[in-house]
């Protein structure tokens, strides 16, 4: 049982951090001055949205889950 509460905690905030990346990701990669000049490459781009969600963390998330079924 404990298992699959880790499992139903982890995809819920895997579904989060998913949206949060497709909002970000059109930002970064809609913005002129993160053109193709200064994050030319992909990996770097995907890197900074990452470090941005990280940093937004507590604001992303929705609500914690506080009951994992006890």
């Amino acid at each position: 049982m404990l298992f699959t509460n880790l499992y139903l905690y982890f995809q819920h905030n895997v579904m989060i951090l998913m949206l949060a990346y497709a909002r970000m990701s059109i930002v970064v990669y809609m913005l002129p001055v993160l053109g193709e000049r200064i994050l030319a490459n992909l990996i770097v781009k995907n890197t900074a949205i990452f470090l941005v969600i990280i940093g937004l963390w507590p604001c992303v998330e929705a609500s914690p889950v506080t009951d994992l079924g006890s």
